[in-house]
């Protein structure tokens, strides 16, 4: 039975970059003394031991070639590294290494070869040496040529950066386009963990012998995963914005369909109570909504629910939804045409708001929304907000559709620091969760790292 590995690469996954104030420049560790690892390394790597993974690390090494260090030099690096990942409990299977260079100081190691990334023979002699399943395997790297060999091999790829944009531009020019992006190793371990069908079978006996299913915890940890990914300053943006409705006297209405729904009456009770800003769901009265669907139909229920409660321009809609809106596919039109109505009257709007189907059905791709569109029903492109979309191919229709439907018009003007004192009326203004990724393909979010 072939098996699955994590292949990973080097230098900024698993150890950090070393800078060498002599010549201002950043480059991999020369000797065992410049080697340290990255925080949640170990952690990391003792997750995919769990998995029944094979952890493999394929690294392009030139530093020998260009007579950086000696041969001793990079087995102590090597050493050191295999040391302190096991003394953190975790097991690297094996290590493979391109020692190749165009520059190389040495001919024997200035040769063509199938082996230095983005070619990607290391993975193809993991593969035999282990009898790996690549199709089934993951890539995860800080470099382009990471994503093209892990591409090449056939791997699931996962990119680790900050999101700077020359890097996004190089993966766009070099077209590498990965499927997962993340700022850390950790990070990709819940996107992994979610992958594996199996999940479920890890299991350990108590000392009753009872089988104790594992998928607790590993839930527990992709949940604090998901909440590292939040932006705190989005939340707050979003607090202020409801705080200026309250002090200006205006009103909060809340709409989802199905799980969005129970998060919306769930939030007026705590508006109401804990926060004493007046908030009202459509859901909370049966009669009403069932009566406005059989009169008016599904698709403007909630629209003409807001006319009928006379929402005005100093109220606010917070729209839950997990997977968007689209009215050419008819998925949540009413949403999208209650947040058409806001727009035209000149409320506020925020929300938390998911992708392809929420974190979870998206393999926690996308954890981000944008502050809305600039101007018109078809400008999506968020200008002037974060980083490009590293694959706008993965953004889902129906995500796509509920942000275009809208069209939000956002206005310049900001909200007030204070959420108590000098309260100003905002028009058309515009807030969504987001992530620290900074990820701007589309109004995304996460109810589920909210309780769902």
């Amino acid at each position: 039975m072939l098996k699955q590995a994590v292949f990973l690469d080097r230098d900024g996954v698993i150890n950090r970059y070393v800078y060498n104030s002599d010549f201002g420049t950043v480059d991999s560790p020369a000797n065992p003394q410049e080697f340290e690892l990255l925080p949640g390394v170990c952690e990391s790597i003792c997750e995919f031991n769990r998995m029944g993974l094979l952890v493999i690390v394929v690294s392009n090494q030139p530093g020998l070639a260009k007579g950086r260090f000696s041969t001793e030099l990079l087995q102590g690096t090597t050493q050191k590294m295999e040391q302190a990942v096991r003394q953190g409990g975790g097991q690297i299977d094996s290590i493979y290494y391109c020692l190749h260079h165009p520059d190389a100081i040495d001919a024997e190691y200035r040769r063509p070869c199938d082996c230095r990334k983005p070619e990607p023979g290391l993975f193809f002699k993991a593969a035999r040496d282990w009898d790996i399943d690549l199709k089934a395997s993951y890539t995860v790297g800080d470099g382009v040529a990471d994503i093209l060999a892990g591409e090449a091999a056939g791997t699931t790829t996962i990119f680790l950066s900050s999101r700077k944009c020359y890097l996004c531009s190089e993966l766009a020019t070099r077209g590498a386009a990965p499927d997962y992006q993340v700022e850390r190793l950790f990070d990709a371990v819940p996107i992994v963990a979610k992958s594996q069908r199996d999940l479920e079978c890890f299991v350990s006996c108590n000392n009753n012998g009872i089988r104790v299913s594992d998928f607790s915890r590993r839930y527990l940890d992709e949940a604090v995963a998901v909440l590292r990914m939040l932006d705190i300053q989005s939340i707050e943006k979003i607090a202020d914005l409801l705080a200026s409705v309250r002090e200006r006297g205006g009103r909060l209405f809340l709409i989802g369909v199905g799980g969005g729904a129970g998060h919306a009456s769930h939030a007026v009770c705590d508006f109401r109570k804990i926060c004493g800003i007046e908030a009202y769901s459509p859901s909370d009265n049966v009669s009403e909504l069932t009566a406005r669907v059989n009169d008016d139909g599904w698709e403007t229920a909630y629209a003409n629910w807001l006319r009928g409660s006379r929402l005005n321009s100093s109220d606010a809609v917070l729209v839950f939804s997990v997977g968007g809106g689209d009215l050419e596919r008819n998925i949540s039109a009413n949403l999208v045409r209650a947040l058409q109505y806001t727009r035209g009257i000149g409320a506020a709007i925020c929300g938390v708001v998911g992708h392809d189907g929420g974190f979870y059905s998206s393999g926690g791709r996308r954890l981000c929304v944008g502050e809305g569109p600039k101007s018109g029903l078809r400008d999506c492109a968020y200008r002037g907000f974060s980083s490009a979309n590293l694959a706008p191919a993965r953004v889902a229709s129906q995500t796509e559709g509920l942000r275009n439907e809208v069209g939000i018009n956002r206005t310049s003007q900001r909200i007030n620091s204070s959420r108590l004192t000098s309260p100003a009326p905002i028009h058309n203004e515009v807030q969504f969760l987001r992530s620290q990724s900074g990820d701007s393909s589309g109004w995304f979010g996460n109810p589920h790292a909210l309780g769902q």
